[in-house]
């Protein structure tokens, strides 16, 4: 029992490690702090145009201008809804990377920004009503960018 103990544990933080390497941003940043808001893409786009997470940090960073952008998370969002964020006036509906489900359906950021398949779902925020919502993938949006 105990050397499946370690042998998972030595899995897990492989993965973690891998994972960490891979540049992609899980919680927002981080627990306690608030992220900036740094705005939008330029164009909207639907749940595949990106391709990849990645593709999709990278186009926040190219169309803010900032090398440290990326899409901001659900967890992002609310927390700059806390702090006052007023998204500099922007009344765009957005995409926002969800990553986990947190649901039965496939709400997986469009299979990581790849369908337009019915029956995947994406995270998105009103930024007029400060209000996280669902939406089908085949729809078009900007994406919110934080660093």
């Amino acid at each position: 029992m105990k050397k499946i103990i370690l042998m998972t544990l030595a899995l897990c933080t492989l993965a973690l490690t891998s994972f960490a390497d891979s540049g992609i941003v899980m919680g927002g940043a981080g627990t306690g702090s608030i992220p900036k808001f740094v705005g939008l893409t330029t164009l909207a786009y639907d749940g595949n145009d990106m391709g990849t997470y990645a593709l999709a940090a990278a186009r926040c960073v190219t169309d803010t201008g900032d090398s440290k952008a990326r899409v901001c998370t659900n967890e992002d969002m609310g927390k700059l809804v806390e702090s006052g964020e007023t998204f500099g006036s922007a009344t765009d509906e957005v995409w926002v990377n969800g990553f986990a489900p947190g649901y039965t359906a496939f709400a997986n950021d469009c299979n990581a920004w790849s369908s337009v398949a019915v029956g995947y779902y994406a995270r998105y925020f009103k930024l007029a009503d400060k209000v996280s919502n669902l939406s089908g993938c085949a729809m078009s949006k900007k994406y919110a960018c934080c660093k």
